[in-house]
């Protein structure tokens, strides 16, 4: 039962209500009350739920590169060595990081090694315009530029 409910918090986390209800109206009587329990059993009232051991903000910043780049989220996951398409994954690896996310985590979702995410990560702060770009989304999952920080 836990992979059902890794697979729900995923499907919850990336937003995509088209794979809750699969996995949710998958599951006959006896498997949602024991996916209930496995849930119930991770829920701790004085903390907030921690985050999932895949990289949260990294599929969320992949959507938002693509889109600010006008391209397709399938490109920007996939192998396409298009001047476009490389910035947009490069932006998405420097964001996620800033949102939180490690290099390694990051290259596990973009199906890439930790040493790729941390070179285009050094390509988009030595730019300017995709620094900006980056920075702009990873405002959007909370994170915040420090202040003398240029």
């Amino acid at each position: 039962m836990t992979p059902v409910a890794a697979a729900l918090a995923v499907a919850v986390d990336e937003e995509n209500p088209d794979d809750v209800a699969a996995l949710l109206t998958g599951l006959d009587r006896q498997e949602l009350y024991a996916l209930t329990v496995v849930l119930a059993a991770a829920v701790d009232p004085d903390k907030p739920l921690l985050r999932a051991t895949v990289a949260a903000a990294t599929k969320k910043v992949a959507r938002r590169a693509a889109t600010a780049f006008d391209i397709d989220l399938d490109d920007v996951m996939g192998d396409s060595r298009r001047r476009d398409v490389l910035d947009a994954r490069a932006v998405t690896y420097y964001a996620a990081h800033l949102a939180g996310d490690n290099y390694s985590q990051i290259g596990r979702v973009m199906n890439r090694d930790h040493s790729t995410v941390m070179t285009g990560c050094s390509r988009v702060a030595a730019t300017a315009r995709l620094r900006a770009v980056a920075e702009q989304i990873a405002a959007r999952f909370g994170w915040e530029r420090e202040e003398g920080v240029a």
